[in-house]
């Protein structure tokens, strides 16, 4: 297994986070198995340097129990993974200005009442 997550992590990275057997070593963190049922939504896989002890990057394997799906997600700076997400969370901020944007458009542009002369009723502008 610790060839794969090595190559997992090379892969998602585009080669800028290199681990390999010799010089890293990879610690797990998941539920055990409690009296004989596995319910385990997310594995984390720890890839450490092992020279100065520093974290080069964390693999979330994220799992579907019923389905049998499970999908990994490099947590690196590098990682294809993080750009994925920075977009999404861009696009997602821009909608929200774009709504705020037009809910505020919508509040200033509500019927305005004119009144020219105290004995006339007012008037009624609508905009939209």
């Amino acid at each position: 297994f610790h060839a794969r997550i090595c190559h997992l992590v090379r892969e998602r990275t585009h080669d800028k986070c290199c681990p390999n057997t010799e010089t890293h070593s990879i610690f797990l963190v998941t539920h055990l198995s409690y009296y004989g049922y596995c319910f385990n939504p997310v594995s984390f896989y720890y890839v450490v340097q092992e020279k100065n002890q520093k974290v080069e990057a964390i693999v979330a394997e994220v799992s579907n129990t019923p389905w049998l799906e499970m999908y990994p997600y490099v947590l690196h700076p590098d990682s294809t993974d993080q750009v994925k997400e920075n977009r999404i969370s861009q696009a997602q901020e821009d909608q929200q200005k774009e709504t705020t944007k037009v809910k505020s458009m919508s509040t200033n542009s509500k019927d305005s009442t004119i009144s020219n002369n105290k004995s006339q009723s007012p008037k009624r502008l609508n905009y939209f």
